[in-house]
């Protein structure tokens, strides 16, 4: 991102239009106000008497320590009204603070909370924040694990952004993790756009008997984020439940190759968390389609409930199947295979992941 020095006599271009991109102009000096609009219209500013600058159309007026957000569409010169005032100018960016502070729009985070180990107690919940925030982006590390013999072992995150100004809550999601057997705890990152200036966590474990183990980290940065986002970095079996081949990093969330379903029995294994689109496919060969129920549903069904959000009944082995788009919610999904028939099944399962990573 440049910095620039302006002049009271020539003024500066600091963006080529044509770009469409938007562009933030920031004015760091303390004292003098700088101009930005078109070279002539500029130089018809700095010759106009009676205050005539600050009525000009074609002129915009940054006053010390403030910056405006531009579409980029049109040339920007920038010209001081007095002194030698010092601007940023940070391309492709909506992040006005960040202008201010001269960061750069891929810089490092820096550390809001550090990490910190939470235990929340059987179906108890632990509040943490509200935390402060003063940058377009966040970044948080989830880490959570919980005793191999509970029955829900799943972390209910509870997420609300506030104003500190006025004291309301200005945004609210929830994720539902699943928790790794202790020693090997399940690894999360959420990424995406700050939505208030203070941020409060409720972790609410939602097993009756256990008390669930997390450790949370939290960053700050100005990177521009489109949407929230949640990434598995290690992924074990929540206790009671299997899970399918993982390939996160591939952009594959999960992958069941020649899984075996005896007749008159089922299978189900457990896909790592996923918010976004996928492309979801099944296929069975060994069976007839109307013995072959496949259903997905939003785990755990102790919180979510038990409807699918998806079923299929695929006839045949590759490549006959059954495939979808769809949308995954903020919550694991359960992939369960029944086969009613009296032949064995052979089951093959692909999720991947549409959304681009940002």
């Amino acid at each position: 991102m440049p910095t620039l020095n302006l002049s009271t006599a020539n003024p500066m271009l600091l963006h080529p239009g044509g770009s469409g991109k938007p562009v933030v102009i920031a004015n760091q000096d303390p004292t003098f106000a700088i101009l930005i609009g078109p070279e002539l219209g500029l130089y018809a500013a700095q010759a106009a008497a009676g205050g005539g600058t600050y009525t000009d159309p074609n002129i915009t007026v940054i006053y010390p320590g403030q910056s405006y957000t531009f579409t980029g569409e049109n040339d920007l010169y920038g010209l001081a009204t007095g002194g030698s005032p010092q601007v940023n100018i940070a391309e492709d960016a909506n992040n006005t603070q960040g202008a201010l502070n001269g960061t750069s729009l891929v810089s490092a985070g820096t550390l809001v909370s550090p990490k910190t180990q939470y235990l929340v107690s059987a179906a108890g919940n632990t509040m943490v924040g509200p935390l402060e925030f003063n940058q377009a982006g966040y970044e948080m590390q989830i880490q959570c694990s919980i005793n191999a013999s509970a029955t829900i072992p799943f972390l209910d995150m509870q997420v609300m952004w506030s104003d500190s100004v006025t004291g309301q809550v200005v945004a609210e999601e929830e994720w539902v993790p699943g928790c790794g057997p202790l020693g090997t705890p399940n690894l999360y990152t959420l990424k995406g756009p700050t939505k208030g200036n203070q941020l409060s966590l409720n972790l609410v474990n939602l097993d009756p008997g256990f008390v669930l183990h997390t450790q949370i980290t939290v960053i700050v940065n100005s990177r521009q984020w489109m949407r929230d986002r949640v990434y598995t970095l290690n992924f074990t079996a929540p206790p009671g439940y299997v899970a399918p081949g993982v390939l996160g990093s591939t952009d594959v969330v999960g992958s069941i190759n020649g899984m075996s379903v005896a007749p008159s029995s089922s299978q189900a294994r457990l896909f790592p968390l996923y918010a976004g689109d996928v492309w979801f496919w099944v296929d069975q060969m060994g069976n007839a389609g109307g013995n072959s129920n496949f259903t997905l549903q939003v785990a755990p069904t102790s919180f979510f409930g038990n409807s699918a959000i998806f079923g299929a009944g695929p006839s045949g082995g590759p490549p006959s199947g059954s495939g979808t788009v769809m949308r995954w919610p903020r919550g694991h999904i359960l992939m369960t295979y029944s086969n009613t028939g009296t032949s064995t099944s052979t089951v093959n399962c692909k999720a991947v992941a549409l959304d681009e990573r940002n």
